[in-house]
Formats: structure tokens, C-alpha cells, sequence
């Protein structure tokens, strides 16, 4: 015969173990939102009209990126943006700040285009996600269609000297990316440019 504290005891395990196999004891996954044309990213291929050898169309592109309205398209705060070209993951981790951390709107990034220079770039598929934390790995996902429009670097500064060639285009071979944990990106606000390419 069972006693009222056994039927209690019993119960109230019943509904213990009801509560925790109906909870979702995973880990939260991370926010992630698809960027398409039209949500605050804008691509770009630079030229270099005046270097002593002039180079229209480089291999090097420029990401643009509107965080407002980035923030506004994702609903997302802040975040970092990657972005993938044909398998290649030529954005990595670009910190978009909260506007109270960063009162600025415009943020940019260059990357490799990865095409013979002289080559006109007009449009791209690229998959663009805008995520909560750093990835470690490209996130994956479908591509969309992103036009690329031109951007020209004008040299200028102390004295005539002009460079002879334009630059290389940067490398992401040495750019790893641990726990996020790990990662602490810092801000330096009101930097004044103190030289140009």
C-alpha cells in the first residue's frame, strides 16, 4: 500500500522529469540573417587611375558596408559580416557595431577578387550572412545576385612620389578566427586619416 508522501514524492518526480524532457536543453543557437542586394552591402572593384602605371579594373574589390541600414534590414544590433565568392570565403568576421559603440554608419573592407587585373567585374553571386558571433567556418547558404559597381584610389601626399604599380591584393591565407570567446575587436573613434594608399 502506498503512502501519500510515496504518491507525492512520485508525482512531483513525474512532473520533474516532464519539465526537463520537454525543455530544449540544447544550446541557443546563434542569429544568423542572409544579406541580399539592397540590405546596406554594397561591392565594389577599385581602380588605380593615378599610380605611375595606371591599373583600371584591379583584382581588388572593396566591401561597403550602411550599418544602419544593415541593422535595419537584419533586426540585428550588431554582428559580424562574411561573405562568400565562389567558394571562397573572401569576408571574414567584419565587426558591424551597435550605433552606441560606433556612431559611424560607414564601415569597409577590402578583399581579392580573385581575377586576372584588367578584368571588369559588373556583378557577382555571393552568399552574405550577417551573424551575433564570429564564425570559425563560412556559414553556408545560397547565393544572390550583388552588382559591383567602380571605385577609384587616388594617390596623393607629401611630396611627388607616386607608386609605381598598384598593391597586391590582401591575403587571407594567415586570418584564423578561435572561440569567440576570444575575440575582442576595439574601436579608436574620431582617428583622423593620417595617409592614404
Amino acid at each position: 500500500m502506498q503512502t501519500s508522501r510515496n504518491i507525492i514524492f512520485r508525482a512531483f518526480g513525474v512532473c520533474l522529469l516532464s519539465f526537463l524532457f520537454g525543455m530544449n536543453l540544447t544550446p541557443a543557437l546563434a542569429a544568423e540573417a542572409t544579406v541580399v542586394q539592397g540590405h546596406g552591402v554594397t561591392f565594389s572593384q577599385i581602380d588605380f587611375p593615378s599610380y605611375e602605371t595606371p591599373m583600371l579594373d584591379s583584382n581588388i574589390g572593396i566591401v561597403n558596408v550602411d550599418a544602419s541600414a544593415l541593422r535595419q534590414a537584419t533586426g540585428m544590433g550588431s554582428g559580424y559580416l562574411n561573405v562568400n565568392v565562389n567558394d571562397v570565403w573572401i569576408v571574414r568576421n567584419l565587426p558591424v557595431f551597435s550605433g552606441s559603440e560606433y556612431p559611424y554608419s560607414a564601415i569597409a573592407t577590402e578583399f581579392d577578387l580573385g581575377i586576372t587585373p584588367g578584368t571588369d567585374v559588373s556583378s557577382f553571386n555571393a552568399s552574405v550572412k550577417f551573424s551575433d558571433g564570429p564564425a570559425t567556418v563560412f556559414p553556408g547558404g545560397s547565393s544572390s545576385s550583388f552588382s559591383v559597381g567602380k571605385t577609384g584610389v587616388a594617390v596623393s601626399g607629401a611630396g611627388d612620389t607616386v607608386p609605381a604599380a598598384a598593391p597586391s591584393p590582401p591575403t587571407m591565407n594567415d586570418v584564423l578566427f578561435g572561440p569567440a570567446e576570444n575575440t575582442n575587436p576595439s574601436i579608436q573613434y574620431d582617428h583622423p586619416i593620417s595617409g592614404a594608399r
